[in-house]
């Protein structure tokens, strides 16, 4: 909104809003409100004019309101995910080094330097080579085939089965995540994308070549942070547990390689104030938060320049646990924080999620998972041994063990 004007002069008022078939419809009339107003719908959309010219306009989502569960409340941890697209370990300390220190200094978080992606093919849905496996513990290739035998279980059906409210968001989704081959047709409680997808295309701007930057007078991932604080707030109050699924695109989903290494650092302060904001109102107290990448950033130009074809097999993996889980169940985290050290991939990670959702917050009730049979993954709980990346899943084109020897030793 423009600044100083009189707002004497200033007349705003708000319309609710249907979406159908890729348009959000207004369903009322403008009606008039001054400082506040309460809201009903889930939907909005709200102009502003001043002496009879427009100067505002913008649109807004609020949570749905939840019914009060009559069964017993959840004594489980939330789980956050937070998938930062195309960013390796090593760019996130070039680009994000104000905010992975607060995660280290102020969070504590636990940051797994071995993580490695499981795959880097260049053809057909590549990107999803790695998010695939996090989400079912299984190759894409095996997920591909189990989908189409209408038999493919994602992570968070897992969760929704103990009861727990789902949220699926991203920006940029006309590239998205959630737009790819077989997450196309991904089923949550709350999916984000719809609104999101109608947003951009009626208030973004300011492109870096395939996604907008900005929506309306925000950046657009700021737009999916923002929404999860206040989504994660209203499950919060009706006392029921949530599974957030979160990416961030809009940053690095661009063929220009300028753009796609460097815009990653406008974010870091806008990711400092998001945990921020989740610590003052005690979000996560009882939440665990993986920040999480599918890869290092990928680029024709770039492929044949060694340190950035390196780059790619090493993405970012840093993971907070809440404070009375560390005070509770120290054997287990203390199992935790030796496998930082450890080679790890996205089917750990899943293995992980697997293990969280039977955690019991009030006495911390643990049992180590025993390894399924065709499993490729271990609980991040439970002991990892030293391994080899054929020997879980990692074909030696994607593996990065002799780089990262190389840098330890370099850095030694």
């Amino acid at each position: 909104m423009q600044k100083n004007l009189n707002t004497t002069h200033l007349d705003c008022c708000y319309s609710d809003l249907n979406p159908n078939k890729g348009k959000l419809i207004e369903k009322s009339t403008c009606k008039k409100f001054n400082q506040q107003a309460n809201i009903a719908s889930k939907y909005i959309k709200v102009i502003c004019n001043y002496k009879g010219k427009l100067v505002y306009e913008d649109y807004f989502i609020f949570p749905a309101k939840l019914r009060v569960r009559r069964k017993k409340v959840l004594n489980r941890y939330n789980v956050l995910i937070l998938g930062l697209r195309s960013v390796s370990i090593i760019n996130a300390y070039r680009k994000l080094s104000k905010f992975l220190n607060y995660l280290r200094y102020e969070m504590e978080v636990v940051e797994y330097t071995k993580y490695n992606a499981v795959s880097l093919n260049w053809i057909n849905r590549e990107a999803l080579q790695n998010i695939i496996p996090l989400y079912t513990g299984m190759a894409y290739e095996d997920a591909l085939k189990a989908y189409n035998q209408k038999h493919l279980n994602f992570i968070w059906e897992q969760y929704k089965r103990e009861g727990y409210k789902i949220l699926l968001a991203e920006d940029c989704v006309e590239h998205g995540v959630f737009r790819q081959g077989i997450l196309q047709n991904v089923t949550a409680n709350y999916n984000f994308s719809p609104f999101m997808k109608l947003y951009e295309r009626l208030t973004g701007h300011i492109s870096n070549g395939d996604c907008y930057i900005c929506t309306s007078s925000k950046k657009s991932y700021k737009v999916v942070l923002d929404h999860y604080t206040s989504w994660s707030e209203s499950i919060r109050e009706n006392r029921e547990k949530h599974f957030a699924m979160l990416w961030i695109n809009s940053l690095t989903t661009t063929q220009e390689a300028h753009k796609g290494l460097n815009m990653l650092e406008i974010a870091a302060q806008d990711l400092i104030s998001f945990f921020k904001t989740l610590k003052v109102r005690r979000l996560l107290e009882d939440t665990m938060v993986f920040i999480i990448s599918d890869r290092g950033y990928m680029n024709n130009e770039l492929y044949s320049i060694k340190q950035f074809k390196t780059e790619m097999k090493l993405p970012l993996l840093h993971i907070f646990l809440p404070i009375h889980m560390k005070v509770r169940q120290k054997r287990v985290v203390n199992q935790f924080m030796i496998n930082r050290d450890k080679l790890v991939t996205p089917y750990d990670v899943h293995r992980t999620l697997e293990t969280i959702v039977k955690f019991n917050t009030i006495n911390f009730t643990y049992v180590q998972t025993k390894q399924k049979s065709m499993a490729k993954g271990i609980s991040l709980f439970d002991k990892v041994p030293h391994r080899y990346c054929e020997s879980i899943g990692v074909n030696s084109d994607t593996c990065a063990c002799k780089y990262i020897a190389k840098y330890h030793r370099t850095k030694g």
